[in-house]
């Protein structure tokens, strides 16, 4: 696989510096939420605040202030005792991430560091059971919605040679499933968990893992190119993914038209060409319950976790869950109607499961442990831009400080650490005038091979990199490709990184569609783009990356490079 940072796609707010609303002589009560259901929370809160729900009986006044803030990286701070309030906001009273499972992670973490634990049982604010997406069609070949269908019928799918040929379908090739990166993703997690403490499908889920197209830090990208592609080419769009691991909610937005980050999912939009079906597996589920749960932190004072108590009973009352069902939800609590779970929709609203949660902190542990030794490994390339313009300031209103270069070279090392030592990863260099006989616009400092043993190499080779000339980016990334398809390993997750903080500036190779339609010629490769910095081409790297499905990620403002780099290399 080749990585490619770019300019384009997926941009994320965790690194923007936070504004705080001014909470006069209230008592602030922070919280920190998932950016599934941080809206919902912030409309909550701005009808509670000032309300008399808001008062303690001793008159006191809170006032509750949510943040955004990804499960992953809330659950990274809050072990860290919350070191990044500048970019993230106060350290939180309150905790709601995608799923319970990221809390009782939480707890396994801290039990390592021999701490006790800090994320009790939550309340459920708003649920979405654990399903697994497909084209309705290919649902229905499998006997949805008729008959139930288990983590076990889609193994034996993935580990069949004759692929959906053996559903009377060989036109649509091999099953290929979309998976979150559990350590990023809350349906991954989710998925992880289930399957490995179900009995009948723990003894399979290699196969599975082996069917993965490419892993992502969320399933935003899986919907977005089946909506892309189905415009043009139903079949197409079959033949990329035949499913993905999500929740319902997902599959109601991306059914209705909406974009996955759109608070609501009812209005008229333009609904998809290809429509999508859930389906169940009835032998081991996980709901994402975005729970609401106090922290047992030091920074937290006595009035400000009985504010949050009193701003969960407010979060359960009937008003703010039939938002919450609006949104595509099921509600956290209580009977009400949720109209948009209908088949309609593609899902089943009376669908139920063996739900196989809690789980305990040591279980997801061991969970995670097995996942990385069935997981679908890499064979990486890296291509990092090492052209003039690296040496400029990364903020330009701050030109004493650090240089993009010098902001990229840490977050490279921490992305890389992500991967497994069975991954075969490699650092290849991009600029003019570079001394390699085979090619001035690109230079190998590491080649490809186990990032076991290549990881101290690595290391010392990101810290000697220095600005050299010119930004060769179409040849380099033709070459890149080239270089991965010539030694593309059918067992592995093959694909190109690449980083940029500019544009191409080649004028003997300066055609893009030449470049897009070369890259889309091998389904099986994969090139992600990170934009990095105002200067990239955010058009040309989002074109880029869709030319092979695969996603953008966008650090036009240098901060967010130290978050999106492990993001880019979660698809790995």
């Amino acid at each position: 696989m080749l990585v490619l940072a770019t300019a384009c796609g997926y941009h994320h707010d965790d690194n923007a510096a936070v504004h705080l609303a001014g909470t006069g002589n209230c008592t602030p009560v922070d919280v920190a939420a998932a950016p599934e259901t941080a809206q919902l929370l912030k409309d909550t809160a701005a009808r509670f605040n000032g309300s008399g729900a808001a008062r303690t009986r001793d008159g006191t006044c809170v006032v509750v202030r949510v943040q955004p803030v990804d499960s992953p990286v809330a659950l990274r701070e809050l072990a860290g005792n919350w070191p990044d309030a500048t970019r993230l906001g106060p350290a939180p009273v309150a905790w709601v991430p995608g799923s319970t499972m990221w809390g009782e992670l939480l707890n396994a973490r801290l039990a390592d560091r021999h701490r006790p634990p800090m994320a009790p049982n939550g309340t459920p604010f708003a649920r979405s059971p654990l399903v697994v997406a497909l084209p309705e069609d290919m649902a229905g070949a499998l006997g949805a919605p008729h008959r139930p269908i288990a983590w076990t019928d889609l193994e034996q799918l993935a580990r069949d040679p004759r692929g959906w040929a053996a559903y009377g379908h060989p036109e649509w090739g091999a099953f290929r499933l979309g998976k979150g990166n559990p350590r990023w993703s809350t349906t991954g997690l989710d998925a992880t968990v289930a399957i490995d403490a179900s009995p009948g499908s723990a003894p399979g889920a290699r196969h599975l893992e082996q069917s993965v197209v490419y892993y992502s830090d969320s399933t935003l990208p899986y919907f977005a190119n089946w909506a892309r592609l189905g415009k043009t080419s139903p079949a197409q769009a079959r033949r990329y993914l035949s499913a993905a691991i999500t929740d319902e909610r997902s599959v109601v937005a991306y059914n209705t038209g909406h974009a996955q980050d759109d608070e609501f999912v009812t209005g008229h939009v333009t609904r998809p060409a290809v429509r999508l079906a859930a389906i169940y597996p009835n032998d081991a589920t996980i709901e994402s319950d975005n729970p609401i749960i106090v922290l047992d932190a030091p920074w937290s004072s006595p009035t400000a976790r009985a504010g949050t108590r009193m701003f969960t009973s407010f979060a359960l009352q009937r008003a703010t869950q039939a938002k919450v069902a609006a949104a595509g939800f099921r509600p956290g609590s209580g009977a009400l109607r949720a109209d948009l779970l209908s088949r309609a929709n593609g899902v089943d609203p009376t669908a139920r499961g063996a739900s196989v949660a809690p789980a305990s902190p040591a279980a997801i542990e061991l969970a995670l442990t097995h996942w990385q030794s069935i997981r679908r490994q890499a064979n990486l390339l890296v291509l990092f831009d090492v052209s003039d313009s690296m040496g400029d300031a990364a903020d330009p209103e701050e030109p004493e400080r650090s240089t993009k270069l010098a902001l990229a070279q840490p977050a490279l090392s921490a992305g890389l650490d992500q991967l497994a030592p069975g991954d075969n990863v490699g650092l290849r260099i991009f600029s003019t005038g570079l001394p390699n006989p085979v090619s001035p616009n690109w230079f190998d400092v590491v080649p490809r091979g186990p990032f076991g043993t290549r990881r101290d190499a690595l290391r010392k080779a990101i810290t000697a990199l220095t600005p050299r000339l010119g930004s060769p980016l179409y040849a380099a990334t033709r070459d890149a490709y080239d270089s991965v398809a010539r030694t593309a390993d059918p067992q592995r997750i093959n694909g190109v990184v690449v980083l940029t903080d500019g544009y191409n500036e080649d004028d003997h190779d300066n055609k893009l569609r030449p470049l897009l339609a070369h890259l889309a010629a091998n389904p099986g490769i994969r090139v992600v783009t990170i934009a990095y910095s105002s200067q990239a081409d955010l058009v040309t790297l989002e074109k880029i990356a869709q030319s092979t499905n695969a996603w953008n990620y966008d650090a036009s403002d240098t901060n967010d490079l130290a978050d999106l780099l492990p993001r880019a290399f979660a698809n790995f």
